[in-house]
Parts: C-alpha cells; structure tokens; sequence
C-alpha cells in the first residue's frame, strides 16, 4: 500500500538574506551536535560535542570564540533529545578559540568540569591542538565559521549523498530555487528549501512537517563539498556525495514551482 500526501498551496515569500559580520541568534535553538570522541581520545568514555550557538563571540574579522559541551554516548548517533538533558548530562564544558583561516586548530583556553550538572572544578589552559583522527575537532571548528564568519559561509550544493544503502538524499538546485528530495526504505519526501536568515549558511525544510508526522524543523548544513549535514540542529546527520539517480515528477514539480512545495509518499507493509 502506498500513502501519498500533496500540499503546495501556501505562497512562497520573498526572501533576502545578508551576510554581516553579526547573527542574531536570539531566538536560535543554541545547541548544535559536533563531533564524536571515541573512548581512546578523551581517556574516558566515548561522547558527542555540542557547541552552544548562543555563546559564540566574534573576537576578529576571522577568529571566533565558544562554548562546547561534552555528553557521554555509546555510539556516534546517540543524541541527547533536548537541551534541559545535555545540560544534565554534560561532564566537561570547554571554552576555546578558532581561527576560521585555520579550522584544523583550536586554542583551549579553559576546561570546566561537571558532575550530575554541577560544576566540581574549572581548569585554565591557554593551550593550542591540532585536529586528527585521535582528537576531533573540525566538525565543531566548520559548524561555528560556517554559520557566523561571512568569508567560511557555504551555499548548498547540488548532488547526491547517501548513508550507507538505508537513506539517499537529492539537493536539486534551479535558479534560487531549491528542492530536497529523501529516499528511505520506508517513504519518500520532496520538500522545497530556504534560508533559514538566523546564520549564515544554514537551510531547512520550508514546510512545518518533515516526513509527514513530525513538525521539528529539519535543517540542511553544507560543512563540506562532499557531506551534507541534515536534521535537527541538537542531533544532525550526515551523508557522503554518492551516485546520481533519475528526476523524479515530484522533484520536476517543486523545481518550477514558487509555491511552498511538499510530497510524502510512505511504504506500508500490505
């Protein structure tokens, strides 16, 4: 059985977006999930970063400094679901600085230390790492100089990125107009994209629902040429560029259209 749902029937207002060297973010969702520290790295055990959006203070033109935080998790994609949890469950707060011309670097300059969502200790440091593959640091680097600094922003690009065999994604781009396109092994979605005018290179769904039953905004980040981030901000995904497949209808409809544009076409079992 196939379930289709159509909506194209709200007006697609006039968008502008201008790039400055200050982002309001007053109303932002403050965090967003980084990178995923094995247990080998931290000496303790494996845990996800997130950098807190609403600390992050532009120091010079390209230098940026923020908060990230710490959560303990047994596998790259166990998110905490809110930020009242991640505030809970966070064991180490760290304050550093990035030079957006040097994302593979960062300057700690103090680590804070909580338990049970009290800080027990605080550590100053002023101390320069490198980025490798023992000690993570650009995806939080690029989350942070993508979405504030206007010389690292980085429009969405056209292609194909999948996730293993489970999920494949198309970012369709004609003129302004932008189009995501979903293949799951349960549903299929087509969505027309926008700016989202709160930072600098972040896009989401333009519609209110995602897949047809959940109303949390669904962003799209391009950190890299070949990897799009997708999903909430406090729990993104990625997918790796992969091979083409053949325009879709319903990605034909949505590209020459400049209407708000949805289509969700769920798999049932029979």
């Amino acid at each position: 059985m196939i379930r289709i749902k159509n909506l194209s029937s709200c007006l697609l207002a006039s968008f502008t977006v201008t790039f400055s060297s200050y982002i309001n973010v007053a109303k932002a969702s403050p965090y967003v999930s980084a990178d995923f520290i094995s247990q080998s790295q931290l000496n303790l055990k494996p845990a996800i970063s997130y950098v807190d959006l609403a600390k992050v203070k532009q120091i010079s033109p390209s230098n940026y400094k923020y908060v990230k935080s710490f959560v303990a998790a047994e596998f790259v994609a166990e998110f905490v679901q809110s930020e009242n949890r991640l505030e809970k469950r966070k064991f180490l707060e760290s304050e550093v600085n990035v030079n957006c011309n040097d994302i593979n670097s960062v300057k700690i300059l103090q680590n804070r230390y909580f338990k049970n969502g009290k800080l027990i200790k605080t550590e100053k440091l002023n101390k320069v790492i490198r980025h490798s593959e023992a000690n993570p640091l650009k995806e939080a680097n690029l989350l942070v100089c993508r979405l504030f600094n206007p010389a690292s922003s980085q429009e969405l690009k056209s292609g194909f990125y999948s996730l293993g065999s489970s999920s494949s994604t198309r970012i369709a781009i004609q003129g302004n107009r932008i189009c995501y396109e979903e293949l799951g092994r349960l549903a299929r979605t087509v969505a027309s994209v926008v700016r989202d005018p709160r930072y600098l290179s972040l896009y989401k769904l333009e519609s209110v629902e995602k897949k047809g039953w959940s109303k949390e905004p669904f962003y799209l980040i391009q950190l890299t040429s070949n990897e799009l981030h997708y999903g909430p901000l406090i729990a993104l995904g990625s997918k790796q560029v992969t091979s083409s497949w053949e325009n879709s209808k319903e990605i034909e409809q949505c590209l020459n259209s400049n209407q708000v544009f949805w289509y969700f076409q769920e798999y049932l079992p029979n």
